[in-house]
């Protein structure tokens, strides 16, 4: 069922969705299931992880409710790239969708350092994040070029 949510809703290749799907049956405490549901996969570092474009790091609140100040931090790469242009004129594009990431990253990363809390942000980390970005580029526009618009409302959070 993940698989095929992955592929229809996401446009996810197959063999990148079956990966999703074995990490969640994973994260299973029950070892002979073949299935898995949310709160198996709601925990630090499974998915939710530090520098989220959309969400608070897991030591200052946690991941599961969107964060206006985090995802304002992401708008603000978009416009400064784009000055002078409304929100509905702006198109994403590759290297802008990655100064937003890399900005999110190093202010969650300044955050735990001032806070003195533990960071974590290792490859695992990275290649998720970038994959993230690829994702919402791609479901939303072609190529890495879509509507800045269209990524406010994925986010759910038009600001």
């Amino acid at each position: 069922m993940a698989v095929e949510a992955l592929t229809k809703a996401y446009n996810v290749d197959p063999k990148i969705a079956n990966v999703f799907a074995a990490s969640g049956i994973i994260a299973n405490p029950n070892h002979d299931a073949h299935s898995f549901d949310l709160n198996h996969v709601s925990k630090h570092n499974y998915i939710e992880h530090d520098g989220s474009l959309s969400r608070d790091d897991a030591a200052f609140g946690g991941g599961e409710k969107f964060s206006q100040e985090a995802f304002d931090e992401l708008l603000a790469v978009y416009r400064a790239a784009h000055p002078g242009e409304s929100d509905d004129k702006i198109m994403t594009d590759w290297a802008t969708a990655g100064q937003a990431r890399w900005a999110r990253i190093t202010a969650s990363k300044d955050k735990h350092e001032k806070a003195q809390s533990t960071w974590t942000y290792g490859i695992k980390e990275a290649i998720m994040s970038y994959g993230e970005t690829s994702l919402y580029l791609n479901l939303l526009g072609k190529d890495g070029v879509a509507p800045l618009n269209w990524i406010k409302i994925f986010f759910g959070k038009p600001a």
